[in-house]
Order: structure tokens, then sequence, then C-alpha cells
């Protein structure tokens, strides 16, 4: 593994990683992706990541035919949803909803519609999510904005066999967080999300409270906590029982970020929830998210085999 944090008091060979216990300087090589790259330096990891999945995001929107572009789910300028479809969907195609990452404060919906055509080309419709970015929005406005697209998409394909939520890094938190959502208030089923796959997802965000991260968006521990997936097992509980979570993420992602991931896998396992958790070999955080244009990159092939779809 290639990584730039010898100033940093973390080794993998740690049992547990306190961010209790670590410094700020600490705490930002824990917690930032690019500090951990496989292949490339600290400061080149986050323009090439952009790089890659601008390039796979054009490719696949000039191959699917089927696409709705910029479709306002709410009234701010991000509030808005990318529909990547089949030539001719089946009128109860399930259909998946996937945020983007970007730490709730980069990146755009554009960027994530490379992991639409394996979807697609498994009869699947992928919506691909805009909302607002700190510091002009506050996450607790951010996971509104994401519950209301949802809310939109489930009534604009009300004949769909089945409603998924997956995203990327905060995307991933953002679909782990739609999970213990009461859909009854919009008006929709209680049990509304049927699977949910997380890559390389934030499901603790009080770590991000001592780091630059929080520069922009500006959270106390305690509004750390309420929005965090880890805290809201209970929830996921009672409104989305059936659930199965897939829980995803790389065997090269930094070591806090997989601590994240086995752990709420194993709350969630604990609580009674179905939860897989996965691993993708020779990966990193960037990686997981960039190869899931192939589907048969073992992360495309977990989304898929969620959705009970064709898998090799």
């Amino acid at each position: 593994m290639s990584c730039d944090n010898n100033n940093v008091n973390i080794s993998e060979k740690d049992a547990r990683i306190d961010w209790r216990t670590l410094s700020k300087q600490e705490n930002d090589s824990a917690y930032s992706p690019s500090q951990w790259s496989r292949v490339l330096k600290p400061q080149d990891a986050v323009a090439n990541f952009i790089q890659v999945i601008n390039n796979k995001s054009d490719a696949a929107r000039a191959a699917i035919k089927n696409c709705e572009f910029d479709v306002p789910y709410g009234e701010s300028e991000r509030e808005k949803v990318e529909i990547l479809k089949p030539d001719n969907p089946a009128e109860d195609a399930p259909v998946v909803v996937f945020f983007h990452g970007g730490v709730w404060q980069l990146l755009n919906k554009e960027e994530h519609s490379l992991a639409a055509p394996p979807l697609v080309k498994h009869g699947a419709i992928m919506v691909s999510v805009g909302y607002s970015l700190a510091p002009q929005a506050s996450l607790s406005t951010i996971v509104g904005q994401c519950e209301k697209a949802v809310a939109f998409v489930a009534k604009r394909f009300p004949k769909s066999s089945a409603f998924y939520t997956s995203g990327h890094s905060a995307g991933g938190h953002l679909a782990a967080m739609m999970v213990s959502v009461d859909w009854t208030k919009y008006q929709l089923p209680a049990n509304l999300i049927k699977g949910s796959c997380p890559f390389c997802g934030i499901f603790d965000v009080r770590p991000f409270v001592n780091t630059y991260m929080n520069d922009a968006l500006k959270l106390t521990l305690d509004e750390a906590w309420e929005l965090s997936p880890i805290n809201l097992i209970q929830k996921a509980c009672k409104y989305s029982p059936d659930t199965k979570m897939y829980v995803v993420y790389g065997d090269h992602d930094s070591p806090a970020y997989r601590q994240m991931s086995t752990d709420y896998s194993k709350m969630l396992i604990k609580a009674g929830m179905s939860c897989q958790s996965r691993q993708v070999t020779d990966a990193d955080h960037f990686e997981v998210m960039q190869d899931l244009s192939d589907e048969n990159n073992e992360g495309t092939q977990m989304l898929l085999e969620m959705m009970s779809l064709k898998t090799n």
C-alpha cells in the first residue's frame, strides 16, 4: 500500500482506531481516503479520481440512450436527479437510487452515472441524486433532501417491483440513512427500501468533527451522532426490518473506513437485520467507486446480487 501518513500514529496492525484519542492531524489522515491511495500520492488521488469518474460517466451517459437529465425533485438548484433506464424498461423494473460522495461538500450526480450500464443491462433503472453541498447546506438539510428525492422517485415509478439505495463514501452514509426513514410520512409503504448497498460508507459521523472536513460541515458531536447510521440501528429495524443490507468496502481502504464498515455490519446483524459485509479485493476507496462501471467487478456483482439480478 502506498500511504503518505508517516506523521500519523496509526497502523493497520492497530486492533482498534479510536478517534477520541487521536489528534486533529491524526484524524485528518485516518479519515481522509486520499492518504490511503493504493497507487497514487495523496495530492494526486482526488484529482485522478474525479477525472476517471467523469470520463467513465460521460461514456455511460452516451451509451445509455434512455436518459432523463436534471429532473427536479425540489426547489433548490442541486435538488435534481438523473434517470438512466433500459431502452424498453419493464413496468415493474427495479430502481436503484444512488447518492454521490465527496464528504457532503464536493462532486455531483453526473459524475456517478458510470455505475448505471451494468444495472441497465439487467433491466434496472438507476437514479443518480444531486443534493445541496456544505457549507451552503447543513448535513441535516442534505439528509432531508435525499429523503425527498427517494420519495419523488418512488412516486415517479409506482409500479416498480423494488426500490434500493446505494452510494459511495458520503453517499454510502446517505444510502444507509434512508433505511431508518418512516416512509409512511410520504404516503409510501412502510418497508419501501428492499435493499441498501453502501460502498465505503461513513457510518459514524463523529470522527469527522475533529478533522479539516468539518470546516465546511460545522457539526457538533451531538449533531454528528444524530446523523450517524450506527446510532439509528433501532429505527432501521423498526422501519426497514426486511431490508437486505450489503456493506461493501475495499481491502485497501483506510483502516478507519474498514472499521466503520465492519462495526456497522456487526451492529445490524446483532439487531437482527439481514446484513452481509463484503470486501472488494485489490481496491482502495476510490477504485471501489470507479470500477462499478465493470459488470464483472466484485462491487458491481454484489450490487446485482442484492437486487437478485443475474450475476456471474
